[in-house]
């Protein structure tokens, strides 16, 4: 079968859940011994690419994309598409494509992000901006062949509002499936420079991750022996700024700011002693699965589809998630009893073999 995969980010560039999950299911369609080629936007090292920068390079040349992206199928004369996510403008350019030529369709679904996280005007105004884009993601979700959701029977989150509405517009061939960690090797040595304990916070800095709650958390915490690690890759300008200013400007010596091409992300969560996830909106969180494969429990916002892990503590507010944090620290079989956990639903479940066998018996 000639498969043609198509992704916005991937992992050689964008250490994002996006993009190591696509280069993930990559190499399983490789793995399967399918014929696949890539296309990405403007990436080298994909088999194809549109030759965009942004959306507005798009708005610049919509008819030279669209002939691009048609030219792409028809050299590759694929079987199926398969498509990594949507909201990415690549997405919707070719199962749009996929729809009008009648080939068949994959798409896994990361949720969708379009309903305001609060009623604050900014997040209004983003709402309003995307209300366009819902009949162009009726139509596609009416159409895809396969749908692969994180979380089939989610019907409360806004998140999952493309897995609620495909299941009433398409109520065949959706599927469940579920990200695994990137990593295999588990046997790194332990981190021994200090007696801290070591926070691990991973995303961009921005107002969605929500890492200035770090700030009010690491004071109600101050007389314990923590260390706050915030690495990041992208950034929001004027939120690192910002949150640069508010730790200089309380004084707190135990919360760090690195930069992902500073350190490895291997390394950090092998050596904390917690994973801390305070977005104000997920899916599932990849790195929270990283942490549980090496046995590191999590606290976590009731956010998503978080609450379907096993290896942390999910939490309806701040309040709540600093009690459990303080009741981890002091008790040492409630850590041990939820690393164990985790790293069990990891084996069990959450795994590269079992991932393969998902999508070997869903793709035909």
């Amino acid at each position: 079968m000639n498969i043609l995969f198509v992704s916005k980010e991937w992992k050689e560039i964008n250490n994002t859940g996006l993009g190591i999950t696509a280069s993930t299911h990559l190499k399983i369609l490789k793995d399967l011994n399918y014929n696949v080629s890539t296309v990405s936007l403007n990436e080298n090292f994909t088999d194809h690419n549109l030759k965009l920068k942004n959306f507005f390079s798009f708005i610049k040349h919509p008819i030279k994309t669209i002939k691009k992206a048609k030219f792409i199928l028809d050299k590759t004369k694929p079987d199926l598409i398969i498509v990594e996510g949507l909201q990415t403008l690549i997405s919707e350019i070719f199962l749009v494509l996929s729809i009008k030529k009648k080939v068949k369709s994959a798409l896994f679904s990361h949720g969708i992000s379009i309903f305001p996280y609060n009623n604050k005007i900014k997040y209004l105004l983003r709402y309003f901006a995307w209300l366009p884009y819902i009949p162009l993601l009726k139509y596609i979700l009416s159409y895809v062949d396969i749908y692969y959701s994180l979380d089939l029977f989610n019907e409360f989150s806004r998140r999952h509002y493309d897995t609620q509405l495909r299941k009433k517009l398409h109520p065949v061939n959706n599927i469940e499936y579920f990200n695994i960690s990137r990593f295999e090797e588990e046997h790194l040595s332990d981190d021994t420079t200090n007696n801290k304990k070591k926070i691990l916070v991973l995303g961009y800095l921005n107002h969605i991750k929500n890492q200035n709650e770090i700030i009010e958390i690491s004071k109600k915490v101050s007389d314990l022996n923590l260390d706050f690690r915030l690495v990041y890759s992208n950034y929001n300008r004027n939120y690192k700024k910002n949150l640069e200013i508010l730790i200089k400007n309380n004084n707190i010596q135990n919360i760090k700011l690195i930069n992902h091409n500073q350190t490895k992300i291997e390394r950090e969560i092998k050596d904390c002693w917690l994973m801390l996830n305070v977005s104000i909106t997920e899916v599932m969180p990849l790195s929270l699965l990283e942490g549980m494969f090496y046995k590191k429990p999590f606290l976590s916002l009731k956010v998503g589809s978080i609450h379907k892990l096993e290896g942390g503590l999910v939490n309806q507010n701040i309040m709540q998630l600093i009690h459990n944090l303080k009741n981890l620290y002091f008790n040492k079989d409630m850590y041990i009893n939820l690393s164990n956990l985790g790293k069990e639903q990891i084996t069990r479940k959450y795994n590269y073999e079992n991932l393969k066998k998902l999508i070997s018996k869903t793709i035909k």
